[in-house]
């Protein structure tokens, strides 16, 4: 089946006046779990900053040079340390996160509207499926593209050419374009119920059987953010190849570039990003003929 322009542009724009209603909610909600987020991590470090207190400045300058001499020493196996010790774990726990915000998004396409409290809902009785399913995430999305990098580096003794940092972006973008687009429908189908194993299997299928929809959803969301950045990536990038550094003081460029990404990442950050996350999880109702009930929501709707 094929997917009009119009179809996608319809997903997009119904979920962005969802997200618009709910504006507050997501706002709260996101505040909320970003604090959670701390609390959490400050539980985890305080063990390791009362050990570093009771040690003393020397120990933990002795400590901090093992590290260092480690890393000159087995750059790889120190780099493959840290990113399953401190890496995978920080994602994973900022996708449960993000899994809650899909919970209350699942909740505005249901019936039009939500409340700020439901994503502590979602955090505590999904916590174990989100988490699985975040873990999953990262190694398949993250983790190659991040090998990659850090080969590359490698190679080239940590100053790669700058053939081969393109070669690397681009090879990270595809990477992740079409990885992202065979998981988008993961986590909407966490918290429609599936287990971690079964909404990657949909997900995957999805994609498959309905590739026009999900990743005609992706590109319209990478287009969008191309528009709101592409500007300061095109203005950093002529700075880059032409080796010319930006004037001491402002010109109109400078000026344009700076305002218009300021607009650009405060919308996606009340705006875009909930967009993004209502819209996957329409499409996922659509297509499993899941419960789709906005359309029936009352015009005023409460905002948390």
């Amino acid at each position: 089946m094929t997917t009009e322009f119009k179809t996608i542009l319809d997903d997009l724009k119904t979920s962005a006046v969802l997200a618009k209603r709910n504006i507050l909610s997501f706002l709260l909600a996101t505040l909320g779990m970003a604090l959670l987020v701390g609390v959490i991590l400050l539980v985890f470090a305080m063990p390791f900053a009362i050990l570093a207190v009771s040690a003393g400045p020397a120990a933990v300058q002795a400590w901090a040079d093992s590290l260092v001499a480690l890393a000159m020493a087995n750059p790889i196996g120190t780099g493959v340390a840290f990113y399953v010790l401190l890496g995978l774990p920080i994602i994973t726990l900022i996708l449960i996160v993000v899994g809650s915000i899909y919970g209350i998004s699942k909740e505005i396409v249901e019936t039009g509207t939500t409340r700020a409290e439901s994503a502590f809902s979602w955090f505590r009785r999904k916590f174990l499926s989100f988490a699985g399913a975040g873990f999953l995430l990262s190694l398949v999305i993250v983790t190659p593209a991040a090998a990659v990098a850090g080969a590359v580096s490698l190679a080239f003794n940590y100053t790669p050419p700058v053939w081969a940092q393109q070669v690397v972006s681009m090879f990270s973008f595809i990477w992740c374009f079409i990885t992202v687009g065979l998981c988008m429908m993961v986590l909407p189908a966490v918290t429609h119920g599936k287990g971690v194993q079964e909404s990657f299997k949909e997900s995957f299928r999805l994609a498959r059987t309905r590739f026009d929809r999900v990743f005609g959803l992706l590109t319209g969301i990478v287009v969008l953010l191309a528009i709101s950045f592409g500007p300061a990536a095109i203005w950093g990038m002529w700075i880059g190849l032409t080796g010319v550094p930006p004037p001491m003081t402002l010109n109109p460029v400078s000026v344009f570039v700076m305002v218009w990404s300021a607009i650009a990442g405060l919308l996606w950050f009340v705006l875009f990003i909930p967009m993004s996350i209502v819209a996957s999880c329409k499409v996922y109702a659509e297509l499993t003929n899941a419960k789709v009930g906005y359309q029936q929501a009352p015009p005023e709707l409460p905002m948390v």
